[in-house]
């Protein structure tokens, strides 16, 4: 049969595209007959059709398909092939392998080591990791050598240039025939049907231009022989020649190389080639368009200097639109995400110029569409068996869309869902069952099954003690509000261990089906947005039974599979809709652009080469490096009026200079025809016009007005800041005076709190911010050791349950339970010990209240006036100072004595408060004398307070109450930590003895809510009290604490 096979080169895109127009749009003696075009991807076929509308005016019907998409479609309809199922590549193909890789068979003795070795070495899975990177060397052998797999169907186990296989790949060979005796013929026999059904098939298409990539897969050329003995099929290749011996000639290969293989093609089956179509001069080919090379930082600077190249173009180029405009990069890339979401002020100010960028979108950069949210749930499930099952992995299980839709958990339930297990004690292990396979089996504390054990009793039993059952510990405060929330995460917690005993032995692929049907059913209900996630989850699966129903896999290696199948593809991109496009250099593959932006061109990393050795070594088609610098290349020889590079030459944090890649060293050196003059840039010796840029936007050469030294910036805001910056200035700690401040009613604890951290309080009466406090981590290890805040936990616990009447084995064991104290033995000596001083401290306290009668005080004052400290900006700053303050408590008493029992150490804070309660019940009862308070700590002697007369109390405790009401309005610089260190009441630990009492102090008392008034540094917080309050921090600290030193040296004579 005669060939209608054309081959047609072109130097440029413009007359390939011209050409193509021609041939889709010429007379055809079926006017409703559309031809078919064969493009490398979406965005040529958009090209060609929108040229194709400007021609006619209307491009009805035209739809290009790529040539893996034709030959797809082909063989469905032709050889009656599953486009479901396809044997020989991703997961079914690993699938396969796996299932032939026998420890018995002999021709496996390298993998069967191999797997060995990695099983003493304690890697799990080896054969099935060996599975997937003998699939993926064998998909890239059929896509570039099906030649070397030829020759091991016919017996020759050798490489592409003949010698043998290596002793570690000599299997290979072995494998491949083995895939053929399930009656699956490979790609390469498929091909040769289809060819063969071409010939007799009837074809609805009365043309075909094939537009060529820059690497065609070995498939294409036998296809578009097949389908040019049945119609005229016009081969369009794009071939961008440069100067012969020009530095861009290793740039350049593919194309060549491409170029040689079509002619070979044509010339086989006897059709026409015709080179050169456009006339082009390879002489001024390469390097016409002007250039531009903009040298700068990282990523996110890169970002910005890009959208400011992009912004004068379009100054430069009044004629151009945005779609005319092309941003290589990959899209993947942080940069492409950057540009997509860069905004800049629509309107000038004055100093700086018009920006174009303001009525343009760029878009591109790849969003993925979501994950099948069941398929993450039950592949979670499935690797639970594999992890040591964490309190963070149960947090992340609630949190999943698909579970929590099944189990009924709100957004606002996961904050709630956090405290009760964080309560509960859970650390690690579903069951003791989980723990034995690392030998703590017997170890049952702190596990998922005890913590739910701990939420249920908790829900079921009061909080008065005994504050356990046989083995469980209750959790505290659980309110009926919680109750249903505590019996669904028990329900998910006793499912997830049915799934794992279901899962925990290997079956068939047939079996497996049935299993996840299960567990979906079980665990998972596809969110209201997303229906069709179970149907999707079972189908997958199903499909893969198909290909290899005995195949025997355990839980690992399905959620392997299910991750593979269900990974989040890119959404198909927009192209040419007006937009300035963010693409990879291979999406353009020789599609022309008046301006052609490249972001960091030489940062693209080629991974190892599986075919190293397979490969022919005089074809580039099937090398990943050349192909790249051959999509480079033609980016930068399809640019029609100028090229824009942004690269990296500075590093980001140490501001040193980066290597250039070979590509922009080659543009640089490459030399242009013609001399471009500009007063934008420094215009090096090769032509090349060079633009260094600083570290930020804002820096002051980015602004520069016609100085001809470097650039001009289009961002308005930046240049508004650079314009107007003032010098910076000391800012006064005061905050504006509160227009309506709310009244409030203070407690003793209230006052304390106040007065511990004024900081926190202003901030937080201020401006709403919560109060800084110690790190809610979730803490997924179980207890080796006990630091200082762990003991003082353990102990204030076993005060509360010794107070309430337990004795101290009740509250011990109770306490032991609660899985807060190290496993087995090593615990037991820290809780013993925890124990006795608990027991201690009652001790004490009983022998201080002596059998006096107890009494509870209601205290109910209305305080004025007061002693407090001179503040400047009372007057000025606060909104009704002198207000009367209202202080209610209720106060309990062992006749004229109050006790407060404290599980650590004598702290500033304890004292404050203590004294508070004293100076209240003096106040609350003025008939009554000698009152005094004990504070009884782990130290042997308690402190002892004598409360002074009630007048001076009041007046005290006026004082006190009335300064902690100015600290919601503006701050008091002495929090209680440091007051006490300065007067020497309570001396901090000093590290050294370089270290005064007062830094040791202010270092302890400085955080979060203190570091935008003062640094941790000791002369900040002077500084800060003698500009703010006129004082010194002793002055302020003396005011606080002297009274406090006076009743404590009369309690020290009352003994």
């Amino acid at each position: 049969m005669d060939t209608k096979l054309q081959l047609r080169t072109y130097r440029r895109w413009d007359g390939l595209t011209a050409d193509a127009v021609a041939l889709l749009t010429s007379a055809r003696e079926d006017p409703f007959a559309i031809p078919l075009l064969v493009s490398p991807s979406t965005a040529h076929a958009r090209a060609v059709g929108q040229a194709v509308a400007d021609e006619v005016g209307v491009a009805a019907g035209l739809q290009g398909k790529t040539a893996s998409a034709l030959r797809r479609e082909l063989s469905q309809s032709l050889l009656d092939m599953d486009p479901q199922v396809d044997p020989w590549s991703g997961s079914a193909l690993t699938l396969r392998i796996f299932d032939l890789l026998r420890p018995d068979d002999p021709n496996m003795a390298a993998v069967s080591e191999h797997v060995q070795a990695c099983r003493v070495r304690g890697i799990a899975h080896a054969d099935w990791t060996t599975a997937q990177q003998f699939s993926a060397v064998l998909q890239s052998l059929i896509h570039h050598s099906p030649a070397v797999l030829e020759q091991w169907r016919a017996g020759e186990d050798v490489d592409a240039e003949g010698s043998a296989l290596p002793w570690d790949k000599a299997w290979w060979p072995h494998v491949w025939r083995l895939l053929h005796d399930d009656g699956h013929p490979d790609p390469m026999t498929q091909l040769t049907q289809l060819c063969s059904a071409l010939g007799a098939a009837p074809l609805r298409w009365p043309s075909c231009v094939w537009i060529s990539p820059a690497a065609p897969e070995w498939q294409d050329y036998s296809l578009a022989q097949a389908l040019g003995r049945r119609i005229p099929v016009t081969v369009l290749h794009l071939l961008p020649a440069c100067a012969e011996h020009s530095r861009w000639e290793p740039f350049n290969s593919v194309r060549e190389h491409t170029n040689l293989r079509w002619h070979e093609c044509v010339q086989q089956c006897g059709g026409q080639a015709h080179d050169h179509c456009d006339h082009a001069d390879p002489e001024t080919n390469t390097g016409a368009a002007e250039v531009e090379v903009h040298l700068c930082h990282g990523e996110d600077r890169q970002a910005e200097v890009c959208a400011e190249a992009v912004c004068a173009a379009l100054q430069e180029f009044p004629d151009i639109e945005p779609r005319d405009v092309a941003i290589t990069t990959s899209t993947h890339a942080p940069q492409a995400h950057l540009l997509s979401a860069f905004a800049y002020a629509a309107e000038s100010d004055g100093t700086s110029r018009t920006n174009p960028l303001a009525q343009c979108r760029i878009s591109g950069a790849r969003s993925h569409l979501p994950p099948n949210p069941v398929i993450q749930a039950v592949c979670t499930v499935l690797r639970l068996s594999r992890t040591r099952q964490t309190v963070g992995e149960l947090l992340d299980l609630c949190t999943m869309p698909a579970i929590a839709a099944r189990f009924g958990f709100t957004a606002d339930d996961q904050v709630t869902i956090r405290r009760l297990v964080m309560d509960s004690g859970i650390r690690w292990g579903l069951d003791a069952q989980s723990r034995s396979r690392v030998g703590l089996g017997e170890i049952r504390q702190s596990t998922w099954f005890a913590g739910i054990e701990r939420l249920l009793l908790g829900v079921a039993m009061s909080d008065d003690p005994p504050s356990h059952i046989d083995t469980v510990t209750a959790v505290g405060d659980i309110g009926s509000p919680t109750v249903p929330l505590v019996g669904a995460l028990a329900e998910l917690v006793s499912r997830v261990r049915h799934a794992m005993v279901l899962t925990a032995t290997s079956a068939t692929m047939q079996q497996w089906v049935d299993r996840l049907t299960t567990l979906i059913d079980n665990l998972t209900s596809p969110p209201a947005e997303m229906p069709w996630a179970r149907q999707a989850a079972t189908g997958q699966i199903n499909v893969l039974a198909r290909v290899a129903p005995q195949c025997k896999v355990d839980a690992m290696i399905i959620a392997d599979l299910l991750d593979e199948q269900s990974s989040t593809r890119p959404r198909r991109p927009s192209w040419f809709n007006g937009d300035c496009h963010i693409s990879d250099p291979a999406e353009l593959d020789g599609i022309s652009h008046d301006v052609v932006v490249l972001v960091d061109p030489d940062e693209d990393e080629i991974g190892a080469d599986p075919l190293r050795g397979l490969r022919d070594p005089a074809d580039p088609l099937s090398d990943p490096m050349a192909l790249r610098h051959q999509y480079l290349f033609d980016a930068v020889a399809t640019a029609r009026r100028k090229i824009v590079v942004v690269a990296q030459k500075m590093d980001p944090v140490t501001n040193s200079e980066v290597d250039l890649g070979p590509f922009v060293s080659t543009l640089r050196g490459n030399g242009l025809p013609r001399r471009h003059e500009s007063s934008d840039g420094v215009e090096s010796p090769d032509g090349v016009v060079l633009i260094s840029h600083g570290l930020q936007p804002f820096s002051p050469h980015e602004f520069t007005d016609q100085s001809g030294q470097s650039w001009r910036s289009f961002d308005v805001v930046m240049a508004g800041v650079q314009l107007n910056a003032q010098p910076d200035v000391e800012r006064s700690p005061l905050l504006p005076r509160p227009t309506d401040p709310p009244a409030q009613i203070y407690s003793c604890a209230d006052v304390s709190t106040a007065l511990s951290n004024p900081a926190r309080t202003v901030l937080r009466a201020r401006i709403g911010a919560p109060a800084a406090k110690r790190t809610d981590d979730v803490v997924e290890e179980l207890p080796l050791d006990l630091n200082g805040l762990d003991r003082y936990q353990i102990r204030a616990r076993l005060l509360a349950d010794l107070t309430h009447g337990s004795d101290i084995g009740t509250a011990t064991a109770a306490e032991r339970l609660r899985g807060t104290t190290p496993p087995g033995v090593l615990g037991l000596e820290s809780l013993n010990r925890a124990g006795e001083e608990a027991l201690s401290i009652v001790d004490r306290e009983a022998t201080l209240i002596a059998g006096a009668p107890r009494q509870v005080i209601d205290v109910n004052l209305e305080l004025t006036d007061g002693d407090v400290p001179h503040l400047p900006w009372v007057d000025s700053h606060l909104t009704d100072p002198y207000r009367p303050l209202l202080l209610t408590d209720r106060i309990e008493t062992h006749g004229v004595t109050l006790v407060r029992m404290s599980p650590a150490n004598l702290s500033p804070r304890t004292l404050l408060e203590t004294w508070l309660r004293l100076l209240a019940v003096a106040v609350a009862q003025p008939d009554v004398t000698g009152w005094r308070a004990a504070v009884v700590t782990r130290s042997a002697n308690p402190e002892i307070l004598v409360a002074p007369d009630a007048q001076q109390a009041r007046t005290i405790l006026a004082g006190l109450v009335r300064v902690a009401w100015w600290s919601s309005q503006q701050l008091f610089p002495m929090p209680a930590r440091t007051a006490a260190a300065l007067t020497e009441v309570i001396l901090p630990y000093r590290p050294n003895r370089w270290v005064t009492a007062a830094q040791a102090g202010w270092k302890e008392d400085h955080d979060s809510n203190w570091s935008p008034f003062a640094s941790a540094d000791y002369s900040d917080l002077e500084r800060l009290c003698r500009q703010h309050c006129e004082a010194s921090p002793f002055d302020l600290a003396r005011w606080l604490m002297t009274p406090i030193t006076t009743a404590r040296t009369r309690g020290r004579r009352s003994r």
